[in-house]
């Protein structure tokens, strides 16, 4: 399996690809900003895309909505499920991601115990 995390707290995406690595069996990419990840999903191909994107809502350099919402546009990402996560929680959250493409959001306060179940749920 093969996940992207796109995610600007080095700590967060650490943490989360810790334990991705440890509880599956998977390759990991981390990419800290909105524009690096539009500039790496132009690059994927059908065969390397990933599996799974997990996306912070709130990047240093734009929101997790615009970069979700972007992401269809790039044909090999078409269909690739994303969970968006935030350290935030807000009454209309879920809404609005799952409304840019999100398959499901992740508090970051429950990323030790519902990330990889979550994954496993998702990853196509």
């Amino acid at each position: 399996m093969r996940i992207l995390i796109v995610d600007d707290d080095p700590v967060v995406a650490r943490l989360m690809r810790a334990l991705l690595e440890r509880s599956l069996e998977c390759a990991v990419a981390v990419v800290g900003s909105k524009h690096g990840a539009e500039q790496l999903f132009g690059t994927f191909g059908k065969r390397g895309r990933p599996d799974i994107v997990l996306c912070d809502r709130e990047l240093i350099d734009g929101q997790g909505e615009v970069v979700i919402a972007k992401m269809q546009t790039y044909p090999a990402m078409r269909g690739v499920p994303v969970i968006a996560v935030s350290g935030t929680v807000e009454p209309d959250l879920e809404r609005r991601m799952t409304r840019a493409g999100a398959v499901a959001v992740l508090s970051k306060a429950d990323v030790h115990t519902r990330l990889v179940d979550l994954v496993r749920q998702h990853a196509a």
